[in-house]
Order: structure tokens, then C-alpha cells, then sequence
């Protein structure tokens, strides 16, 4: 369990309540611990997950966070569903559309996160159905075509506010799309958009100020004290190099991928296929626009790319055109799949043996092993292999309370376990009441490292998670 997903339910809880209460007698919770309000966070996925608890009777915090993973792991395959859509009808063949979906489906690091990441993973596969809506209209206008793509561009915007760079997408196929139906869509996505985000009832006319708020000031405010490891210096989320983004992608990307991409990208201009070139197009305004954004405006970056997932699959489908491309050259796709197999067999080795952190896969641009990578890379950011060293402790130790302390916020971890189980893990603040120290690779204190480890969670030689004996 991540750290992020109390807060991320937070924002459902939010705007549930103003739903349930239809908007009247709203009581906000006390957000005075928060370093930015969440009231402004995109809802709508997390306020579909916070609805469902009740219809589906759960009511433990760990029959609510195994809920919550499943439904955010079927959300990433149907996201995955829709890119072979995609992908099928750029490229006009079964062939590259069930590549694609293959490989997106099996990238080491967006499989992990399908499990646990309800923002950023929902917004990637919103991002896919939203650019299959598009390409829908441009082939069959109509006012069905319109609302439908109203629809998915307010469900992407409603997710992350950062989705508005699809109306410019959109606006960009003005050529293919009749002026009429252009003039009509934009307000009814707007539209949309105001229904899908509760905490906007209240007061629409100074919610377009907060959220320009929250995105322009208050993250630059909240990002500013979160520390990155990259390529072996500490930076904070502001002061990140230029070149933190594309390489946190070209190091965390299969090498056959990567290889594809720069084959795609170098023969764009080479297609005879005007509608492909046009669609390949797009894909790469969808992966350089937002990222071309972030540099240089200057955006505080932390946690890897992650935030960034959602360009992934306009990689691929540069990717996928240069697979098409030097199928024209080899001439067999059988020798072409046979090759592109062997190439991915090393990516699925390390998601068999190092499931369930695939979310911690690099490829050797990164470095000659995962020990040297850990030492110059952030590895389990969230913490999610705490969960490991808390079962290891209620095994092998028979007290009734074990008191621990977690440097950084292993606590979280404390939900997916069972109510027994819980109550006999207590979390401390001062280390020196504690039986066990927690920390990550990332939080590491020195002072723990004197005291014997007794467990660590290990993948390819890289540590990512140790428990200290803190008293006999």
C-alpha cells in the first residue's frame, strides 16, 4: 500500500459527502494537516471508488484497500483494451494494435503501479479511451460522436486537470471535425466537467481561480521540501535538472521499445499514409506538449515520471510505427515478433521474480546493476515493501503489542492488514521506545544503521526496505 492512498481517498470522501448531502449542510473535514487542500484534486475517479464502498459493504480499511486495487488494476486493462482500438485503427491491422496492448500491458513499472495508483494509472487509461473517442468522430460525426468524446475529455480533465491538454488535441483535428460540432463540444465538456466535480456546486465562478491556484502556487509550495534521488545527487522537486523527466522514461523503458521509438521518430516523415502520419502526429504533440510544459515552466518533478505515465502510450505508438516501418524492410513478421520476443524476454524475467515490485525495473542505461542503480535512483518511493517487514514482524514475534517506528510513513501499511493484526502493531514517534526501526533505502537515518538488521526486502541486490532490532 502506497503512502499517497489515504489522501487520494481523501479526495473521494470529500466529494462524496457533498453528493450524499446533494451539496446542502456540507461540513468539510479539517485539512489544516495537509500541505495543499485536496478539495481541488481531481474527483472523479476517487470518488467513484469512495461510492462503491458502501453498495459493496465494505467497511474495514483492508477489504476498502483490496477494493480499491482491483478496481484500479481493471481500469488500466481496459485502458489497455481501448489502446489495441487505438492502435488498430492507426495502423489498419491486428498485428501492431495486439503489440501494442501487449506491451503496454507488460511495462514493468505501469503493471506494478496498476495495482495500487488510483491518479496517475486511471488518468493513462482515461488519457487512451479519451484519444479513441477523438479518432471515433473524426471517422463518424455526428452529435453521438460529440457527446461521446464530451464525455471521456471531462472524465480525463475530472481525473487530472492537467487532461485539458486534450482539448487542444482536439482542436487540432478542426480539419477532420466539422466547425459546428467543434462549437458544440466545448461546452459540453465544460459542462460535464462541472457535474463530475463536486466541490465546484458551491461556488463555479472562483473554482476556475483555485485551481490555478493550486497548480501554479500551492504545488510549487507543497513539492518544494520533497527530495529526489537522481543520478546519485539530492535534489528538491523545484530544483530538478531540465533532463529529470525524458531520462527517468528512457531508463525505465524496455530497450526494445526505446529502439522502436528512435526507428518511428526518425522515419515519420517517411510515410506515404497521410492519415497515419497525421494520428503518429498527434501521438508525439501527446508526448512532448505536456513534458515540453513541465521544462519549461519549470514545474517542481518528484517520484520518478510517474505523473507522466499517461505519455506512454503516445511512446508507443511511435514505437509501433517504427516497428511497421521495419517491417517493410525485413519483410517477415514472423522473424520481426520472433526478435521483438527475445528482445522482451529479459523484461519478463524480472516482473516474474521481482513481483510484486516491478515498479523498481530499470535498464541498463541506468547502470550495470541494480545495487550501483539504488545507490543513484529513488527505488521504492512509496514505501510499498513495508507492507513486507510488518507481516515479517507479527511472524516472528509472539508478543501481544509491538511497538515500531517507521521512518517516513510505513503506518499507512498498517490498512492492508487484518484487524487482528493490527492492533498488535503499535507506531511510535520516538525510535527509542520502539522494538523494530522501519525505513526504506530512501529514508534511511544513519544512526540505524549500527543496530542489527533483522530483515530487508531485496530485488536484484538493491535493498529497498530494512528492519533494525531496536531493544533486546
Amino acid at each position: 500500500m502506497g503512502w499517497d492512498e489515504t489522501h487520494s481517498r481523501l479526495i473521494g470522501l470529500i466529494n462524496a459527502n457533498i453528493i450524499l448531502s446533494n451539496g446542502t449542510g456540507y461540513v468539510p473535514p479539517d485539512l489544516s494537516h495537509y500541505g495543499h487542500n485536496p478539495r481541488f484534486y481531481g474527483p472523479v475517479v476517487e470518488t467513484f471508488l469512495v461510492l462503491i464502498e458502501k453498495p459493496l459493504g465494505l467497511e474495514s480499511m483492508r477489504d476498502i484497500t483490496l477494493m480499491r486495487h482491483g478496481v484500479t488494476f481493471l481500469i488500466f486493462y481496459a485502458g489497455v483494451v481501448a489502446f489495441y482500438f487505438v492502435c488498430k485503427k492507426i495502423f489498419r491491422s491486428r498485428w501492431p494494435a495486439l503489440t501494442g496492448a501487449i506491451l503496454l500491458a507488460f511495462q514493468p513499472r505501469l503493471f506494478a503501479h496498476a495495482f495500487y495508483n488510483s491518479k496517475d494509472i486511471p488518468f493513462l487509461s482515461l488519457c487512451v479511451i479519451a484519444f479513441l473517442t477523438l479518432m471515433i468522430w473524426t471517422e463518424r460525426p455526428g452529435m453521438r460522436a460529440v457527446l461521446l468524446h464530451a464525455l471521456a475529455a471531462a472524465l480525463v480533465a475530472g481525473t487530472r486537470i492537467v487532461g485539458l491538454f486534450l482539448a487542444g488535441l482536439t482542436v487540432l483535428c478542426a480539419g477532420r471535425i466539422r466547425p459546428r460540432s467543434l462549437a458544440v463540444w466545448g461546452p459540453c465538456m465544460l459542462f460535464i466537467l462541472f457535474l463530475l466535480w463536486p466541490v465546484l456546486w458551491a461556488n463555479p465562478l472562483s473554482a476556475p481561480r483555485e485551481i490555478y491556484t493550486l497548480v501554479f502556487q500551492r504545488t510549487r509550495v507543497a513539492w518544494a521540501d520533497n527530495w529526489n534521488l537522481y543520478r546519485g545527487m539530492g535534489y528538491l522537486a523545484p530544483s530538478v535538472p531540465w533532463h529529470y523527466l525524458p531520462w527517468w522514461i528512457a531508463i525505465t523503458t524496455p530497450p526494445a521499445v526505446l529502439f522502436l521509438f528512435i526507428a518511428g521518430a526518425v522515419s515519420f516523415f517517411r510515410s506515404a499514409d497521410k492519415d497515419r502520419r497525421f494520428w503518429v502526429g498527434l501521438a508525439f504533440l501527446w508526448l512532448c506538449l505536456p513534458l515540453a510544459t513541465v521544462m519549461l515552466l519549470h514545474f517542481p518533478v518528484l517520484n520518478e515520471w510517474r505523473h507522466f505515465f499517461f505519455v506512454y502510450p503516445a511512446l508507443l505508438i511511435v514505437a509501433l510505427h517504427g516497428l511497421d516501418r521495419l517491417g517493410g524492410v525485413v519483410r517477415s513478421k514472423a522473424l520481426l515478433s520472433a526478435a521483438l520476443i527475445a528482445a522482451h524476454l529479459p523484461v519478463a524475467w524480472f516482473m516474474v521474480r521481482s513481483h510484486p515490485y516491478q515498479n523498481v525495473y530499470f535498464n541498463r542505461l541506468a547502470g550495470p546493476s541494480m545495487a550501483v542503480i539504488a545507490e543513484n535512483y529513488d527505488m521504492d518511493y512509496w514505501g510499498l515493501s513495508y507492507q513486507r517487514a510488518l507481516e515479517h514482524i507479527l511472524r516472528t514475534d509472539a508478543d501481544p503489542v509491538i511497538p515500531i517506528y517507521a521512518v517516513n510513513r510505513a503506518g499507512v501499511n498498517l490498512n492492508a492488514l487484518s484487524e487482528e493484526d493490527r492492533r498488535r502493531i503499535r507506531v511510535v514517534r520516538d525510535y527509542r521506545k520502539a522494538k523494530y526501526l522501519i525505513t526504506s533505502a530512501r529514508g534511511r537515518v544513519r544512526e540505524l544503521l549500527t543496530r542489527p538488521e533483522v530483515y530487508s526486502v531485496e530485488v536484484g541486490g538493491a535493498k529497498l526496505m530494512s528492519v533494525y532490532r531496536a531493544s533486546q
